[in-house]
Parts: structure tokens; C-alpha cells; sequence
């Protein structure tokens, strides 16, 4: 139950940040962007946590008719396209988001398996 009342805290505070970057109420936008990316980095190994098994059915089930039906990508593949897919956007506060998911994903992909990116299954 406490989990619910730090991620009601953080969308509150990713709601203020984003709303002072939408209206321009700061001078700069430093803190606001920390705070989103921060959030994000902890939603990344949050959701990389919970959602592991159903992504591996997922992408199983997309790379079956494929070349790479017998390989295994490790989402922290994905977190490092997702940082890059985040860093090349034009809108800053959508790349943050992007790049700190894809961070979270990251961490979660190194501390839960090490640091693969695509393996071989047998």
C-alpha cells in the first residue's frame, strides 16, 4: 500500500513540473525536468520489474515469423534505444520522458540479469 502513495506523489509532482513547462512559469527549467526524469527512471524499473515475463511472450510472439526467433533481446537494449530515441527528440519534455523510462528499463535489465543485449536462446 505505501508503493501507491509514492507513485500518487510522484504523478502529482511530474504534474506540477509539467505544467510549469507548459506554461512557462519558471525562468528555467532545470528542476522540472529532473523531477520528470527522475520519476520516469523509477517508473522504467518499476514497469521493466512487473512486465519482464509478458514482454518476453510479447516479443516471442512478434519475432516468431523472423530472423530472430531464436534470440533473446534483453530490454536493456531497449532501455538504451529508448535513452537515444529520447535524446534525438525535438520536444524536451518528451524526451525526458523517454530517455528516463528507458534508463529505469536499463537499470532494471543490468541489476535483475547483467548486462545483456541480445542472446542466443537453445
Amino acid at each position: 500500500m505505501p508503493i501507491i502513495f509514492v507513485i500518487l506523489t510522484i504523478l502529482l509532482l511530474d504534474f506540477a513540473a509539467l505544467d510549469d513547462i507548459t506554461t512557462g512559469n519558471e525562468p528555467n527549467f532545470y528542476g522540472e525536468y529532473l523531477i520528470i526524469f527522475a520519476s520516469f527512471v523509477f517508473f522504467g524499473y518499476l514497469i521493466g520489474k512487473d512486465w519482464q515475463i509478458n514482454a518476453y511472450k510479447l516479443q516471442k510472439r512478434i519475432t516468431q515469423n523472423t530472423f530472430l526467433k531464436h534470440y533473446h533481446i534483453h530490454h536493456t537494449l531497449i532501455g538504451i534505444i529508448l535513452v537515444l530515441a529520447g535524446l534525438l527528440l525535438k520536444s524536451h519534455w518528451a524526451g525526458t520522458i523517454i530517455a528516463g523510462f528507458g534508463l529505469g528499463l536499463f537499470l532494471h535489465g543490468i541489476i535483475s540479469n547483467g548486462l545483456h543485449f541480445i542472446i542466443l536462446e537453445k
